[in-house]
């Protein structure tokens, strides 16, 4: 595990070098997604977060926080969603800016209305995993029903709470700022 922590962090820098602003995911299901990242942000693995911060293991994702007003296009989901005991499956997400405007499921509809709907902000964007491709947990080509698990076999997306932490110089930024500038409360 030691040496995948040194791996990610290896990337993880590559990519904060890089300085991105924005990304662009296509796949052969039909996603076309455009995602602005905040201005400053900051990609993490686990190996970045210190000793004040806990990640699920094993993992194999770097992440950071997109701005949640800047999404535009469509996601079609590649792998099964399990939430709450519940499946989603055959999914796909439609934003503008920023928001769920359209979504279907061939199964769990109503399951993933539930988290779309659930509150002001979980129609939002507030993360961005990019995973490997060749990832232990991928390689296995099982999902296993739990998300903290399963979101280390493929690159994802999650509603919701954005990352303070994944923006430069967070500690000199109030919840107002934070907000201003993307991060999803």
């Amino acid at each position: 595990m030691l040496s995948e922590l040194v791996k990610q962090q290896v990337i993880e820098n590559k990519l904060n070098d890089l300085k991105i602003e924005n990304l662009h995911f296509k796949n052969s299901l039909g996603t076309d997604l455009y995602i602005e990242l905040v201005k400053n942000a900051i990609w993490h693995s686990a190996g970045s977060l210190g000793n004040n911060s806990i990640a699920n293991l094993p993992t194999y994702e770097i992440f950071t926080s997109p701005n949640f007003r800047k999404t535009n296009g469509i996601v079609y989901a590649s792998k099964p969603l399990y939430y709450n005991g519940g499946l989603i499956n055959d999914f796909y997400l439609e934003f503008k800016d920023g928001k769920i405007i359209n979504y279907d499921a061939k199964i769990g509809k109503k399951l993933l209305k539930g988290i779309i709907e659930s509150d002001k902000y979980s129609a939002y964007l507030g993360e961005v995993g990019l995973v490997d491709y060749n990832s232990p947990i991928s390689k296995t080509n099982i999902t296993y029903g739990q998300t903290t698990i399963d979101e280390n076999s493929s690159c994802h997306l999650a509603l919701g709470f954005g990352f303070s932490e994944c923006v430069k110089n967070n500690n000199l930024l109030d919840k107002n700022q934070l907000l201003n500038i993307g991060i999803n409360p």
